[in-house]
């Protein structure tokens, strides 16, 4: 028999799970109605509107608080419950966590953020020092208590708050018993039972960040550029400098570079058609991004000659061409320092202002976005991912689920394509942060026998999506204006 009703706004509410973790732990079997399904008269005896609120099962006054609820479980749990109390001082110390994580989340701009980050700190620091004094595994010492019980919604969120993630709390990276003691209460039965999914908390944060993360892919996008540039401009050089016995080598460079130069492409027309026309409306100014659109037109033809020339040197016999490899050697150092010159002033001049702009809008751009692109990107975004440091990786793919249901055919294709071109090491990486959204096919450690090559990607995206010149297309309203 049900001891009582808990009512919560929603099932994701961190306050109800407190209630629910503990009628698990104490054997006190409660109702639970979520939201809509909630009676009229309990929202209208609701005077604060805060939730959780309980209803006793023997008709006694409604408790709207969640400490109050836990603490009438415990009352009629007999010895269980006494095991389970914790001190009021104690509670009374861990109440600072949760106001501490809601500051941050509120604050915006990380500029202002960190200041309410130190409090969170501090606030761990606590538990800490609760941790270590407790002498066990947990707050209550050799077993779990209301003190455990307390923090442990939220000890759950913080890797899915963006604001958080992103900056780790310093307790966490500093004390590995803290660490594991999260581990342990984040794992216990009473907790996994009622625990929310992590791809819907993960989306649910996004869209509740005030400061506009879901929209960073085009700065993970750079650093992959970054370091594709990095390979193309090593591998030119080494052919003028070695010796020309074969076209092996010569047409991996360009295979490289047509890839590299078909992700420069599509994310170029993504910020024409996607990005740009926002940032324009967000400053009322239709030439704020005038001057990125006039490079992206200068890239444009840069790209085409570049790859003719690669095309030049292919067609030449071999161990005759060395000026013209010599040639595409120079020509590929002032290109690439083009090119990264572009993705400065992106990032100094345009990315602050989109940082700006609502979730909302950051969200749609990332559904439209991967929309434009679904025929290519799943040919690129691994070989891309695999020029990318694993923590942009992991990045990305945290955005990219904002814009891609989990389980669904185009999730499973993107996570393929970066199962083929990352690394085991890598790709481990991936698998321990995205266990609960991988296919079980995908939970396999690839071998280095069946990676792909670059040959291989650029292929297949040229027979996926066939181009015969670079082609990067304007907004219509910058289409008006240019005429």
């Amino acid at each position: 028999m049900a001891f009582g009703t808990v009512y919560s706004a929603g099932s994701l509410c961190p306050y109800t799970h407190r209630v629910l973790i503990a009628s698990h732990e104490l054997g006190t079997p409660i109702d639970t109605v979520f939201g809509s399904a909630i009676p009229e008269a309990v929202c209208k005896a609701n005077t604060k509107g805060k939730w959780p609120i309980f209803a006793p099962a023997d008709g006694s006054a409604l408790l709207a608080e969640s400490n109050q609820i836990v603490e009438y479980l415990i009352d009629r749990s007999g010895a269980r419950g006494a095991a389970y109390r914790s001190s009021s001082d104690d509670l009374a110390r861990l109440d600072a966590l949760p106001p501490c994580i809601a500051k941050v989340l509120l604050a915006g701009k990380p500029t202002i953020q960190s200041e309410f980050r130190e409090n969170l700190d501090l606030a761990l620091a606590e538990v800490e020092r609760m941790l270590a004094l407790s002498g066990g595994p947990y707050l209550g010492g050799d077993h779990f208590s209301q003190a455990d019980g307390h923090v442990v919604p939220w000890i759950y969120r913080l890797p899915f708050m963006v604001e958080i993630r992103n900056h780790v709390p310093k307790a966490f990276l500093a004390n590995a018993e803290l660490a594991a003691w999260a581990d342990r209460v984040v794992n216990r039965e009473s907790f996994r039972r009622i625990a929310p999914e992590r791809h819907v908390l993960r989306k649910f944060y996004a869209v509740k960040a005030t400061y506009g993360r879901p929209m960073k892919v085009g700065r993970l996008h750079h650093s992959g550029f970054r370091g594709m540039w990095a390979d193309l401009v090593a591998r030119t050089a080494a052919l003028a400098a070695s010796d020309d016995l074969d076209n092996e080598e010569l047409q991996e460079a360009r295979d490289l570079c047509y890839l590299l130069f078909r992700a420069v492409s599509l994310h170029a027309t993504l910020e024409n058609l996607v990005v740009f026309p926002a940032l324009d409306a967000a400053r009322n100014d239709t030439q704020f991004t005038a001057e990125a659109v006039a490079q992206h037109d200068h890239e444009e033809g840069a790209m085409n000659s570049f790859l003719e020339h690669f095309d030049r040197a292919l067609g030449e016999p071999v161990g005759v061409r060395a000026d013209t490899l010599a040639s595409l050697a120079a020509t590929s150092v002032p290109l690439r320092e083009s090119q990264l010159a572009h993705l400065e002033l992106e990032e100094s001049t345009l990315l602050p202002v989109l940082a700006e702009l609502d979730v909302e809008q950051h969200m749609a751009m990332l559904a439209g976005a991967y929309e434009l692109c679904i025929l290519e990107r799943p040919h690129l975004i691994g070989v891309l991912a695999s020029y990318m440091p694993i923590e942009n990786v992991l990045s990305l793919l945290d955005s990219l689920l904002n814009a891609v249901t989990p389980e669904s055919e185009q999730w499973r294709t993107l996570l393929w394509a970066m199962h083929r071109y990352l690394d085991a090491e890598r790709w481990l990486r991936v698998v321990r942060r995205f266990e609960d959204v991988l296919p079980l096919s995908l939970m396999v450690i690839p071998s280095s026998h069946r990676r792909g090559t670059i040959g291989d990607a650029a292929r297949t995206l040229n027979a996926a999506a066939p181009i015969e010149r670079f082609s990067i297309p304007h907004s219509p309203a910058q289409a008006t204006d240019s005429r």
